[in-house]
């Protein structure tokens, strides 16, 4: 969907800034103006005063301002030329000369006479041609852009020859303005913002646009009154450069900071564009609904304003766009062709017919007509091909379409010729036609339409490979192809900064991972070989809590380039910020805009701290991202020798992969899902995290868990493990995903007993045979940036206690009392019960403490993250205090080692495909709280007492964390009778992260080394 047509680019030409009249008004009102300005555009005024006397000059003027006759002013502006033969007089009249082809479309026209117009200057040095050179440089500097992004066939150089003649001259204008004007000039203003147009549009360097357009946003913000117009044009561009990139929910935000605007200085035409922004932003980021809202609303206020035609082509054919994907074929094709009869006899318009016959395209082929599709699919090509040349970014869109139908055809050769000609015509200077080839990163990285380009190419390759010969060749072709798409999506995800965006990139490049996986696996089969076992595992590992492993690559970043405690504190508390407001924002309709704006402002402050980061601490980046990358060879050599086996699963929509390794041998392994394993995963979830605990033990419900039970650790697990039986395997690290992270695997049983008694005791658990933990990643295990914890490590615990709050709903705890009692008998420690287990006593005290417990209510929606939550007692001081909400956790100092949430749910919470599940244990383990004991659903209160009280039992004799926790579990086991030893009543605790041993300051540890001394002090004396 495009956002607009010759708009989009040159939307800033109200304000032609080589006119020297409004400059000079600058110049006369600021005092503090530099005075060689000052004097140059006197000198301009005196220029153009001196030019009026000529008759043919002064009716030019006239016919360009007053009837905006531009062709025939050109005419007498020739005329005086002919007439005059000083050179800066004669600069001047080029300069008006070029402005009237530049309004009138005839750039290159422009071009010459600008051109001209500089050489006459070099020859020269009067104070004339120093503000005439940066004005010519400008114009030039917008004539190269307009040319770049609307290049014909006719065009001497290739599309990027104009981006970068386009910076070359915008700079050279800047220069002379930087040195000669204040920091607030609107002039400069304007130029940033060609600059960042230059960027956007023709290099696609959306860091550096967005770089130019806060530039000249912050000199329009100093004096808003002056110039709205301008702060709209930024806030568009800044709406439109965070699409193009990928960051979505940065997009709104800057979106509804247009709409808010345009509403305050009664602005309708920018309104109706603020609206379009918001459609496209929603669509790309597949909210199909509110896309519809928002792009009807467009069309709506464009009519009844009677906005500009050109607009309202695009918001018509944007309708049509969303109208197909929301399946509303007959309505979408219905408009389709009354947008074909609106463009009839509008030749100005004729840019917008490609996309409609694209569209038109779609449509058919929606209905089942291919062959008529393609038709109108030719026909947008030949249309674009006229207006815009063949290198251009919406060609690539329209082969790539083309090739799409070709291989949903089975038209496999046709489909790869189009996909080739699609990278093509994406890249720069890229031209090889044959699809065996790919271009570089460096051709491509910055086209994110290039992924899907890759992607259809891929399994243009898979299909060919099936019906070819060239089995293996297709196969490593697709998978290369894949690894590009790969790089791609690093290099956009390093470029959003804010984390809703993030998230809707790992939702939508899940399938990709996945595609490249099940190809690796084929080659796997195929070659008989561990082919690219790494490669396979950084598909495996990047699937996953990403946002929370660049968070902890960022602390240790910050540690190792020594950046400043002031500058890390400023970051962190305009991410609480963000997200406070977006919370906020969320459960506040009334005031969502005015949350929006501060949400805006927050995010540009953050913009300024990452330039800050950038150039005072250039290390940190290069820190940063190899402290992200993890290695296959890394987690093989981190296992070596530890009897340990990590199991790490990828949960697509058609199969589960498994990759393992004990650090010397290791299995790739594909499980299909069908509806017996769908249903086996379903049981045991449904009877662990809601068990009706008067069913456990009646022999269908019973029957049935088994049965799931065993069927799930056969198919899973159970030929995984007996590859590695033979080395003595003591400890098994599992990373699930998808559905597997509400399963407790230790509570697998692992036989198919013929005992009808069903005695869950007697049962054979995984647990039985092995230490098992979790972990979020792969990388995360190998993460060392935990932060130093307490010198004083002592146990900081919360118990909700024995009275419930029956207005809140949230029951008693006895067992959570117990569980603190028995802890502190062990070990030294602060620690809360009942009324003095708030929320503020937790703020207050955490940071002093290396262990963390916490006996709460929780609870996890798995709908909205912003409703997962621990529970704490409310203060008499304040009556919302008691819901620690996970972001809250952004702003606290945290320096935990050991984190044991003894809630409901704590491990629960919304899941986004490609990231992980948003728990309260991932917002500690986001804070480096890297080891922790979760729960998967609601915990039984008697016997979580009674776990944790032999969990911190063994944690005192110095055994490791999951090791502890394991033996809490079986000696729990071994003492049950009757419902207790059901897995939904002990299973619910898991540990997840590092188990290390945690060293925690014994209760009376003081006396034990005194009663140890004592016989040598007794013997001294």
């Amino acid at each position: 969907m495009k956002s607009g047509s010759k708009i989009v680019v040159l939307f800033v030409l109200s304000f032609v800034l080589f006119h020297c009249s409004s400059s000079h008004e600058d110049a006369e009102t600021e005092e503090s103006q530099n005075v060689t300005v000052s004097e140059s555009l006197s000198c301009i005024e005196q220029l153009k005063s001196t030019l009026m006397n000529i008759e043919s000059f002064a009716i030019g003027d006239s016919l360009e301002n007053t009837e905006s006759d531009f062709q025939q002013a050109i005419k007498f502006y020739l005329s005086t030329i002919e007439e005059i033969g000083i050179p800066h007089q004669r600069h001047y009249v080029q300069n008006r000369i070029a402005y009237c082809y530049y309004m009138i479309d005839e750039e290159m026209m422009a071009v010459d006479f600008l051109k001209q117009a500089l050489h006459a200057t070099s020859l020269h040095d009067s104070t004339h041609c120093q503000i005439l050179f940066a004005q010519t440089n400008l114009l030039l500097g917008q004539c190269y852009l307009y040319i770049g992004n609307f290049p014909v066939e006719s065009l001497e150089y290739p599309a990027y020859y104009y981006a970068d003649s386009a910076v070359h001259h915008l700079n050279q204008s800047l220069v002379y303005y930087q040195e000669n004007l204040e920091e607030t000039d609107k002039t400069l203003s304007q130029i940033h913002h060609y600059l960042g147009e230059v960027y956007r549009v023709l290099h696609r360097n959306y860091l550096v646009a967005e770089d130019h357009y806060i530039q000249s946003q912050k000199i329009t913000s100093a004096k808003p009154r002056d110039n709205p117009v301008a702060q709209l044009q930024n806030l568009y561009c800044l709406t439109c450069n965070n699409r193009d990139k990928g960051d979505y929910a940065k997009a709104v935000i800057y979106g509804k900071g247009l709409l808010d605007l345009a509403s305050n200085v009664n602005r309708d035409d920018f309104k109706s564009l603020a609206f379009s922004c918001l459609g496209n932003i929603y669509f790309d980021s597949e909210q199909f609904e509110s896309a519809r809202i928002f792009i009807d609303s467009a069309v709506s206020l464009n009519l009844r304003i009677s906005g500009k035609e050109t607009e309202l082509a695009t918001f018509y054919n944007n309708q049509i766009v969303v109208l197909t994907k929301l399946g509303q074929l007959e309505a979408a094709e219905k408009l389709c062709d009354q947008v074909f009869d609106f463009l009839e006899g509008k030749p100005r318009l004729s840019h917008e017919l490609p996309d409609t016959y694209l569209y038109k395209g779609g449509i058919l082929e929606g209905l089942g007509k291919s062959q008529e599709a393609l038709g109108y699919y030719h026909k947008s090509l030949k249309a674009r091909i006229l207006d815009e040349g063949g290198g251009h970014r919406e060609i690539a869109t329209t082969y790539n379409t083309i090739g799409s139908c070709h291989l949903l055809n089975g038209s496999i050769d046709s489909a790869l010729l189009y996909f080739q000609k699609a990278l093509v015509s994406g890249s720069i200077s890229f031209s090889k036609q044959d699809y065996r080839f790919n271009p570089v990163l460096d051709q491509v990285m910055t086209n994110k339409d290039i992924i899907n380009i890759l992607e259809n190419k891929a399994n243009a390759l898979t299909a060919k490979s099936i019906i070819t010969e060239e089995c293996m060749d297709n196969y490593i072709l697709a998978f290369e192809c894949l690894q590009l798409c790969d790089l791609l999506i690093d290099h956009t995800w390093s470029s959003l900064l804010i984390e809703e965006s993030k998230l809707m990139l790992g939702s939508k490049v899940h399938p990709i991972y996945e595609k490249a996986i099940g190809i690796a696996y084929d080659i796997n089969m195929q070659s008989g070989s561990s082919f690219n076992i790494g490669d396979v595992f950084q598909f495996f590992d990047k699937n996953r809590y990403r946002y929370l492993l660049d968070n902890l690559a960022n602390e240790y970043a910050y540690e190792e380039a020594l950046v400043s405690d002031s500058l890390v504190k400023a970051i962190k508390e305009i991410e609480y910020g963000i997200e406070y407001f977006t919370q906020e924002q969320l459960g506040d309709a009334d005031h969502s805009l005015d949350f929006n704006n501060e949400i805006l402002k927050l995010t540009e402050n953050k913009e300024d701290l990452i330039l800050q980061l950038e150039n005072k601490y250039p290390d940190f980046f290069n820190i940063k991202f190899g402290a992200n990358k993890t290695d296959w060879v890394d987690i093989k050599t981190s296992l070596h020798n530890r009897n340990t086996v990590i199991i790490e699963f990828f949960y697509g929509a058609e199969s589960i992969y498994i990759l393992s390794t004990d650090g010397e041998n290791q299995s790739f392994t594909r499980v299909e899902r069908d509806s017996n394993l769908d249903k086996a995963i379903e049981n045991t979830i449904r009877q662990t995290t809601a068990p009706d605990i008067n069913k456990l033990t009646q022999a269908d419900a019973s029957m049935e868990y088994i049965e799931s039970s065993v069927y799930i650790y056969k198919v899973l697990l159970k030929a995984v493990l007996e590859q590695y039986k033979p080395f003595s395997v003591e400890k098994l690290i599992i990373i699930p995903d998808g559905e597997l992270t509400k399963l407790s695997f230790e509570s697998f049983i692992t036989k198919q007993t013929n005992d009808r008694s069903l005695d869950f005791s007697a049962q054979s658990y995984l647990i039985d045979n092995y230490s098992i933990s979790y972990s979020f990643s792969a990388g995360s295990l190998l993460n060392e940036t935990n932060q130093a914890p307490s010198a004083k490590s002592k146990v900081l615990g919360f118990a909700y206690g024995s009275h419930g709050i029956a207005d809140l709903k949230y029951s008693a705890l006895s067992g959570s009392d117990k569980e603190l009692k028995s802890i502190s008998k062990l070990f030294r420690g602060k620690f809360f019960r009942e009324s003095k287990a708030t929320e503020a006593n937790f703020k207050k005290n955490v940071s002093d403490y290396g262990v963390v417990h916490l006996a709460l209510h929780g609870e996890a929606d798995i709908e909205n993250d912003s409703s997962t939550m621990l529970v704490f007692r409310q203060s008499e001081s304040d009556l919302k205090d008691g819901k620690l909400l996970p972001y809250e956790l952004y702003n606290l100092d945290l320096n935990a080692r050991l984190v044991v949430l003894s809630s409901c749910q704590s491990g629960l919470g919304k899941t986004y495909l490609g990231e992980g599940v948003y728990s309260m244990a991932r917002a500690f383990a986001y804070k480096a709280c890297l080891s922790m004991v979760s729960t998967l659903w609601p915990a039984h209160d008697a016997v979580s007492a009674d776990i944790m009280s032999e969990f911190y039992l063994q944690l005192s004799e110095g055994s490791e964390i999951d090791y502890a926790l394991r033996e809490a579990k079986l000696k729990h086991l071994s003492e049950a009778k009757g419902y207790l030893a059901h897995p939904a009543l002990w299973a619910c605790y898991i540990p997840v992260g590092k188990m290390e041993v945690v060293r925690i300051q014994k209760k009376h540890a003081e006396w034990f080394i005194i009663l140890a001394i004592l016989p040598l002090i007794i013997s001294l004396a």
